[in-house]
């Protein structure tokens, strides 16, 4: 018998995967500013990683639900009560 249940374990994998994006999108905005930056302006690079990873996350979110340049009638149909 496993240590962990299985239903534990899959949330487990599932929220590894569901941060492995932001994560890694941040870590290549970090090691770009790295080059791109000169000593004086890295202060502010981890913010700048963080803030980069999450705009990447919402953009694949927003592929994903093909929201990108969705017309205005789309929206309005979702927003309505």
């Amino acid at each position: 018998m496993p240590l962990v249940p299985c239903s534990v374990r899959a949330l487990g994998i599932y929220a590894g995967v569901i941060f492995l994006v932001p994560c890694l999108a941040s870590v290549a905005v970090i090691v770009l500013g790295h080059k791109l930056f000169n000593e004086d302006r890295r202060c502010i690079l981890l913010a700048f990683g963080i803030q980069g990873g999450q705009l990447v996350w919402f953009v694949i979110g927003a592929l994903i639900q093909h929201r990108v340049g969705a017309s205005s009638s789309t929206w309005r149909g979702c927003l309505a009560v």
